[in-house]
Formats: C-alpha cells, structure tokens, sequence
C-alpha cells in the first residue's frame, strides 16, 4: 500500500485542521464540500471496535452513506463483550462493502488501538488508508473532500 504513510497524516490532518467529518461543527465553520474525483482509487477505511454498541451502528452507516464511489469499510472487532457484533453482523449482511474481522490476542509489546488498527490495515485492499474511530461519524461527502483536497495539495508519497 504505497499511499500508507501519506494517507495517514493526511487524514490525520484533515480531521484535526479541516473538521469536515464533525457533525457538532456548526455549519457557519464546514468547507464547502467537493465532489468525488473522476479517478476512484480504492479507499480502506479501518474501524477498530472494542464495546461500542452505543456507536458502531451510527458510525457504520455514515461510511456507508459515504458519496465517494469505490470504498471498502473493515471494522476489526477487537473481542468485544457487548453488542457490538451483532450489530456488525446485521450490518455486514445488508451491505457488502461492509467487512468485518475479528482481533486477535495481543502480542507482547503491541499496545491494543495500534494492534487493531495495523490487523485492518492488513486485510484491506485499497490504494488508500483512512482510520476512523467508532465513536466518530462522518459527513457523506467527507472522504470525496479529503480525497479531492489530498490531490489539490499533491501530498502522495511514493516509496523509492
């Protein structure tokens, strides 16, 4: 995946400085939003999930309700002891861009949130990487505007 690293701070950053993800941003401080690009490159987006009930649903069907065309969304359920699951597996059934995995035991040394997140990492497919977590709920039009703005500002890394 050679957009990794470049992929990562760009959404990183996109969230922090941009907040065109936020709901509770209020609408007099949103960016007006940009259409998908005409080259759809395949986006991952990686959800790790570890007892959300309370947020997976939401967070899930504002990935899906996403206007960029060629996305694959992988939650890695990180041995959840809630709802979360079932959730999923109601969710995974109506949509097939909606992949879900489940974590395994944590090695020595990993930390649990990087463990999750490199575990979705490596079954996804995509050019791209977006990391989103489950507490968080996208705008549909979020990903086409990070996207659009990562190539306005042609921050690609390209391993050499």
């Amino acid at each position: 995946m050679p957009y990794f690293i470049t992929s990562t701070i760009f959404f990183y950053s996109w969230h922090c400085h941009h907040h065109l993800a936020a709901q509770s941003i209020s609408p007099r401080h949103r960016r007006e939003p940009t259409p998908p690009p005409a080259n759809h490159p395949l986006i991952s987006i990686c959800v790790p999930a570890r007892n959300e009930e309370h947020n997976i649903g939401a967070c899930i069907e504002s990935l899906l309700a996403q206007d960029y065309p060629n996305l694959e969304i992988i939650v890695l359920d990180d041995r959840s002891t809630d709802s979360t699951p079932a959730i999923l597996r109601i969710l995974a059934a109506q949509n097939d861009r909606l992949k879900i995995i489940h974590g395994s035991d944590l090695p020595p040394g990993w930390a649990g949130k990087p463990h999750a997140l490199y575990q979705a990492a490596k079954s996804a497919h995509g050019e791209w990487l977006c990391f989103v977590d489950a507490d968080t709920f996208l705008e549909p039009e979020a990903i086409s505007s990070c996207h659009a703005k990562q190539l306005k500002r042609r921050l690609i890394y390209s391993p050499s």
